[in-house]
């Protein structure tokens, strides 16, 4: 048996109402290609006449963009971010791995634009991504312990820790970069 408070369906429909109608713009982004070729497997043609099909695929081009969802006047809205959507020709990598020619340098940039475009047309906004490798570039990330314990001791040094490659054995030094590591590390939420 369950107990009713007074409020309880004034609290749902709140909640219901928030899920309906985000407090703040809702941003999606993502990115795919297209081949400048590229048709359907089948299609609908009136009959008896030709289906045009270019000879190969064409040259393929990498495509991003944002969508924003928002309460308008009491409904809601979407549409996509004005400027958001690029578009450029697959050239760093071979066709077959559209992924490799996004960059994290080039998300970077891409993003930094679009966190404009969005302050100023929306305010603040949450913004949801995939876990695309280029999403999570590492600035100065630590080094492997495959590295030389010379590059170590570089890292060590420039991160205020004073060793010299002859101090320590390559494991100490492995310990030593985990400790500086998880000092560092900024957890973003």
């Amino acid at each position: 048996m369950s107990a009713t408070y007074e409020g309880d369906e004034e609290t749902q429909e709140q909640t219901r109402s928030a899920r309906l109608h985000p407090k703040v713009t809702e941003v999606f982004l993502d990115e795919s290609y297209c081949n400048v070729n590229h048709t359907a497997g089948s299609s609908w043609v009136v009959k008896h006449s030709p289906r045009y099909v270019a000879n190969g695929a064409g040259q393929r081009y990498c495509i991003v963009g944002a969508g924003s969802v928002f309460v308008k006047n009491g409904g809601l809205c979407a549409e996509w971010v004005p400027g958001s959507i690029k578009s450029w020709p697959s050239h760093l990598k071979g066709d077959g791995d559209y992924h490799g020619n996004f960059t994290g340098e080039l998300f970077e940039l891409w993003f930094e634009e679009l966190c404009q475009l969005l302050q100023s047309r929306y305010g603040s906004c949450r913004i949801h991504m995939d876990g695309a490798a280029y999403h999570k570039v590492i600035e100065d990330p630590a080094p492997a312990s495959s590295k030389t314990k010379a590059v170590m001791v570089k890292w060590l040094n420039e991160h205020g820790v004073t060793v010299g490659v002859n101090d320590y054995t390559k494991k100490q030094l492995e310990q030593l970069i985990a400790q500086v590591s998880a000092s560092t590390c900024i957890l973003l939420s």
